[in-house]
């Protein structure tokens, strides 16, 4: 004698205990979740499964935007009737999906020093190399997949690049005072002042890494071309 199912909705899939929500420092969210259908309906559901739609059950939380299946499910015929799907999902926790105003998160700073060039004055300082110390940004971020991203669409405290310490080798640096964001001005022991400007800040690409309907960058944000100007 055959086993007798009884559904609470004739051909539904019923979402099973044991939900579970993973977050990434870039604010990338992944969703786990199992659910289940009598077996002569598993191929109906299969499509519905299909990697970039929306999960089936509509709890996006804590994504801010709808949960879009990736990978592709696996499904397993239990044997008893059912057949059961694991599905993944991914979402995001940060910002919107148009792809401005990213934020960059999981933040680590490494101090790089620059040669910006040599603070020519009167003797008895004839030429003085002039080195900074500035911060080079690493950090993640998550995307619409596909989307490209640019320094300006990131969002970061600016602070985070500007220059922290002024040296050189000839022990000729007297002081250095902010102008601005970008603008140092330098005395040197002989009197000679320079103005020293920042190039403004861009970005490269570490890695760009695919999860569907979401992309997971890894970015470097650095000066650019630092300039030397002489008062």
């Amino acid at each position: 004698m055959s086993a007798v199912i009884y559904e609470q909705t004739p051909g539904g899939l019923y979402a099973q205990p044991g939900r579970t929500v993973t977050t990434f420092p870039s604010g990338l969210v992944r969703v786990d979740q199992t659910y289940v259908c009598v077996t002569e309906d598993a191929a109906t559901h299969r499509a519905t499964l299909a990697v970039g739609n929306a999960m089936p059950d509509g709890d996006d939380s804590p994504s801010l935007e709808t949960l879009a299946i990736f990978p592709e499910v696996q499904g397993i015929d239990r044997g008893d009737g059912f057949t059961e799907f694991k599905v993944s999902a991914y979402g995001q926790t940060v910002s919107d999906g148009g792809g401005t105003n990213r934020t960059l998160s999981g933040i680590q700073l490494l101090p790089i020093t620059v040669l910006s060039g040599a603070l020519t004055g009167s003797p008895p300082t004839a030429s003085v190399p002039l080195y900074i110390h500035v911060w080079q940004i690493t950090g993640m971020i998550v995307i619409p997949f596909g989307e490209s991203i640019n320094v300006s669409q990131v969002d970061y405290d600016d602070k985070l690049n500007n220059a922290f310490d002024f040296y050189q080798t000839e022990g000729e640096l007297l002081s250095y005072t902010k102008s601005s964001d970008t603008d140092y001005y330098v005395t040197l022991e002989s009197g000679v002042v320079g103005l020293v400007r920042l190039g403004q800040p861009s970005m490269g690409i570490n890695s760009y890494t695919n999860f569907g309907s979401f992309a997971e960058v890894s970015v470097t944000i650095a000066r650019g071309t630092i300039v030397t100007e002489f008062a």
